[in-house]
């Protein structure tokens, strides 16, 4: 009497790995890019917010700005508060809030429209209401 053979042929061994190939070409294209664009993002607008919140609360006009691809810094004046890394590269920028109802202005305290900065070539934006001052991310 002849015994059963057991195992796989190799024609199914190669069908599985064509599968399990398709499946790691589908999961690699859909893997994300870069993510840190989203914590960079609510980084950069909890500091937007906080230098905002120093304009109001000390009484006087502070500015956050970008000085480099992967940073910003928030001022005033000379003085020099923070100087934050981030982690993706941000969009050119420069924000400074008015004392009194921490309205973005520009550097002649002339009131600027809605702005929106760019992190990581746009996937992620942050937007701050010209008439509000309101910070909104968007992933």
């Amino acid at each position: 009497m002849r015994s059963k053979a057991q195992g796989f042929t190799t024609i199914e061994l190669i069908m599985v790995m064509v599968i399990v190939g398709i499946l790691a070409a589908v999961a690699i294209a859909r893997w994300p890019t870069n993510v840190n664009a989203g914590p960079t993002a609510l980084q950069l607008a909890a500091d937007i917010r906080l230098t905002q919140s120093f304009s109001m609360s000390r009484g006087v006009a502070f500015t956050i700005e970008r000085i480099a691809a992967n940073q910003y810094r928030i001022r005033n004046g000379a003085d020099v508060y923070s100087t934050p890394i981030t982690s993706a590269p941000i969009s050119n920028f420069s924000l400074r809030f008015s004392k009194k109802y921490g309205k973005p202005t520009d550097a002649s305290n002339t009131p600027l429209g809605n702005t929106t900065i760019a992190v990581n070539g746009g996937t992620a934006t942050i937007t701050v209401s010209a008439e509000t001052g309101f910070v909104q991310v968007t992933p």
